[in-house]
């Protein structure tokens, strides 16, 4: 299987809680207006990689295991997201994924790999600087699971 890349941040402090790395995945049909990542959009654009390839490079470069994926829409590479997060989970990283979906749209079985959870649609006349880690006041950061040993998989 593979995944659609559009991008790689090593250190952010605005993508999720904590000191993170952000992998950007390509593609997302929302079109959302003021959208800051619209060169995401296009799915043709960005790298494709293997999953095998993402899991290597995301290890190498994520010194301290705390990843968010973003996008574009990373919920349009679905079944590639659900390997690649249940991979990363099993390796003891503390996961994120940023979503336009709301909460009941997002499958369980992505939700069980995650600790946070970015949900909810931009909107440019909902915009906000002064919320944590969202675009617009109708987005929400869930934490999926308080206790740290809750978010990885059990085997």
């Amino acid at each position: 299987m593979n995944l659609k890349v559009g991008g790689f941040i090593e250190t952010s402090a605005a993508d999720g809680p904590g000191i993170r790395s952000v992998l950007f995945l390509q593609g997302c049909h929302r079109n959302c207006e003021g959208c800051h990542n619209k060169k995401l959009q296009n799915p043709d654009g960005g790298v494709l990689l293997s999953i095998t390839e993402a899991v290597e490079y995301i290890n190498k470069h994520c010194q301290n295991k705390k990843l968010t994926i973003s996008g574009g829409e990373p919920l349009e590479q679905l079944p590639a997201l659900i390997e690649l997060t249940e991979l990363l989970v099993n390796m003891r990283f503390d996961l994120c994924v940023y979503t336009g979906n709301n909460l009941e749209d997002v499958p369980l079985l992505l939700r069980k790999n995650l600790h946070w959870l970015k949900v909810g649609n931009f909107r440019v006349d909902q915009r906000t600087l002064t919320k944590p880690f969202v675009g617009s006041s109708n987005q929400n950061m869930i934490e999926l699971n308080k206790k740290s040993e809750d978010c990885y998989a059990k085997t």
